[in-house]
Parts: C-alpha cells; structure tokens; sequence
C-alpha cells in the first residue's frame, strides 16, 4: 500500500466508523505516543469519537510531563476497550505491527483495523487488511505529520512538540536515518509553532538512568566495526535503556553496527540493535524472534541464556 492509497483508506474508513480506537506498542516511547495523540486529530477533523488505548502502567519522563500539561488526555486499557469495540469501530495501530507487542491480542479478528508503520514485517506481523509499512521515513511521527498535512489539518502547538520530538527520538537527535523528507517535516512542524525547547525538555534522560546506561556502554567490545555489549549481571534495565544505548554507540567513530544485550526482566532478556552499515537489522534480529528495519531492531526473549544468545550473536557476525 503506498501513501496515496493509505489517505484514501483512512477518509472511506473514518467516514464508515462510528468509533475509532487508537494504540502504539506496549511500553510506549515518544514517537508512539506522539503518533496516536497526532492521529486523534484526524478523528477530530472527522468528528468521531475516539479511544486512546494503553496497559502501560509506568510511562518515561517525557510522556510523564506531557500528561501535566495536556489535563485532558486519557488512556483507556485493553480490557476496557475490548468491551467497546464492535462491528462498526475502526482498529489504528502506530508504530508497530507485532502481535506480542500489542496489548489487544487477536487483532485480526477485527473487521476494520489499520497499521501504520516504519518497522519490517515477519511471522509475527497482525494480519491486517489495511497494513502501511514505510522503511524510508525516520518514524513514524513522520509518518502522522505527512498525514497531518494532507489533510489540511492545523496541528496545536504542543502536538506539533510531541511528533517533533518523536522524530528528534527515532532519529537519535537528528544524527541519523534522516533524508530531504525528515527535515522538511521538522520545518513543518516547527512552522506550526513546535516549541524546540519544550522538546528538548521532554527528551531529558534521568541522572540514574543514564549512569545505569554508562555501565552498559562499559562492557562494549568490537569485532571490526560490531560493536557487542552483553551485560551478565543481574541488574535490570528497560527496553528504552537498551535502545539508547545502541543509539549512543553509533555515534562513536568506527562503530556502523551494534547489538545491546541485557535483562529486562527476571527471566527475559531484551536485545536492541542498530545499523549504518550493510547489515540488514531486521534479517539480524529475525534470528532471535524479533524484527524491525534495516537500521534498527529488537528483540524479547523469554528463559534463555545469555551466554548462548551472546555466541549466536557472534556466529552471526563472524558470517
């Protein structure tokens, strides 16, 4: 499905909706979270109810402060919302296309659901009859300001913040995955009065937080211009964590592609990887059940042992 068709979609399919459900993944960064609060203008526009929808219990700084300023945003959980869609609510998902990272199980036994996303699909990918996949943009608060814009749509100025910030956090602070297309809607939002210093507010790290991802950054060891990070201990750390820190160790010189492992939980172990190199890090992250795209992915896997996750990951490398 290209752009165009997706905008066609979404007008024949809000139009025939008499309710709209909006979600992004479990654990919700703020390229998610910017996304379905930016698409909840589109319902606006069309004059339909709609329901944001989250489990998460605990939220990130950023998203914390923006629940302080926006009084009137509201979450509803998957239990609640299961109750209320019926034959006539239309299903939006952003920012992932995952089944085990989407709190309503059994999406495909809905009739109308549309996934929007930046993220490669595999045998975990909801089978959707509307599903959007773009590999090219930085995120997919890009994508939700493309369709902002095409449908004429004015953005409130702290939406405008969040998507600009969404893009800020997929792109690692603009450093990479960007083209032509990434920066004209930074100017766009920006023109719509994205406050960049709010932004940056919103993307600050916690103190501990980040000296919990200096030990991480600690146990790097390169293969070439692999870099490895694979943490033993029996500390925890969330799946944002991870991220960040492959995204910070591409910024390092020599470094074009890294792998962070680490617990996320007693018995789960989460993997985070990045590329600028020639490795594809969907194809990189299908050997351990999880996905994303070429530049980017994850993985979460349940009662393994890291030593043997650790020498899969240099089998592959070694390849």
């Amino acid at each position: 499905m290209d752009f165009k068709s997706l905008k066609k979609i979404l007008v024949k399919e809000l139009f025939l909706s008499k309710n709209v459900f909006i979600l992004g993944h479990n654990n919700m960064d703020m390229d998610a979270f910017a996304s379905v609060l930016g698409f909840s203008l589109i319902c606006k526009k069309y004059k339909k109810k709609f329901y944001l929808v989250s489990d998460d219990k605990v939220f990130d700084y950023g998203i914390n402060k923006t629940f302080e300023k926006m009084k009137n945003i509201h979450f509803i959980d998957s239990k609640t919302a299961r109750d209320l869609i019926d034959d006539k609510s239309l299903i939006v998902v952003l920012d992932v296309n995952k089944k085990k990272l989407i709190c309503l199980d059994n999406l495909s036994s809905y009739s109308k659901v549309v996934i929007i996303d930046h993220h490669d699909t595999n045998s975990d990918t909801v089978d959707a009859e509307y599903l959007y996949i773009d590999k090219t943009v930085s995120s997919v608060s890009e994508i939700v300001s493309m369709l902002l814009r095409k449908f004429r749509i004015n953005i409130p100025k702290m939406y405008a913040t969040l998507l600009l910030s969404g893009i800020i956090l997929d792109t690692n602070g603009l450093s990479y995955k960007l083209n032509r297309r990434t920066f004209f809607y930074c100017y766009y939002l920006l023109v719509n009065e994205a406050d960049m210093n709010l932004s940056q507010e919103l993307l600050k790290d916690d103190f501990n937080s980040y000296l919990r991802k200096v030990k991480l950054i600690e146990k790097t060891y390169m293969y070439d211009s692999f870099a490895v990070v694979v943490d033993k201990s029996n500390d925890i750390y969330s799946r944002k964590d991870i991220a960040m820190v492959a995204d910070t160790l591409l910024t390092f010189q020599d470094i074009k592609s890294c792998v962070v492992v680490a617990k996320i939980d007693d018995n789960i172990i989460g993997i985070s990887a990045r590329s600028i190199d020639k490795i594809d890090v969907n194809r990189f992250m299908n050997n351990f059940g999880g996905g994303g795209n070429k530049n980017e992915g994850a993985a979460v896997i349940e009662n393994a042992n890291i030593n043997d996750i650790e020498n899969k990951i240099l089998e592959l490398i070694k390849r």
